[in-house]
């Protein structure tokens, strides 16, 4: 049943410049939010001063995280145009004879696909080596100050001298 609907033929149809590219987003888009969502990388601010820093910190997680989904998809796709499919074979396939662009869409198309498994994937991964790896050390250290202080908020002392003595009333 399935040679009949001849799946191969989806290659040439999705194989678009335009629609790899939109693919080739999309799939970097879907992995990095899946890492954010599943591992809880998006900080939520709980005052006005915090929504400032929220926002900065989740922006810079994600540029993080595309960055190196990105760097992921390159090397996904070097690895994959070395030995993806032998040549007499795919021409086969095809009908035509396969030449570097056949080649070039396919293994487009097989990253994509591969950097959405992978974000699959990554759900059996252990969520502090996920932070581990997208956060640095100094980040760490503030997430856990951070966490520290709302479990037991720092008690105010006097700002000043004539502040502890009550003498300013």
């Amino acid at each position: 049943m399935i040679r009949d609907n001849r799946p191969w033929r989806l290659v040439p149809n999705l194989a678009g410049a335009r629609r790899l590219a939109g693919i080739t987003v999309l799939a970097i888009v879907v992995m990095a939010g899946w890492l954010m969502v599943h591992n809880h990388l998006w900080d939520s601010p709980s005052g006005h001063l915090d929504r400032r820093k929220a926002l900065l910190y989740n922006v810079s997680t994600a540029l993080t995280l595309s960055i190196g989904v990105a760097c992921m998809y390159a090397i996904l796709f070097a690895l994959a145009s070395i030995v993806l499919v032998e040549g007499t074979y795919f021409g086969q396939v095809l009908g035509h004879p396969a030449g570097p662009a056949s080649y070039l869409k396919l293994v487009w198309l097989a990253t994509s696909v591969g950097i959405v498994a992978g974000a699959m994937g990554s759900s059996l991964e252990d969520e502090e080596r996920v932070r581990r790896a997208t956060y640095s050390r100094r980040e760490r250290e503030r997430q856990q100050r951070n966490l520290d202080h709302r479990v037991c908020p720092p008690v105010p002392g006097p700002r000043s001298p004539r502040e502890a003595s009550g003498k300013d009333r």
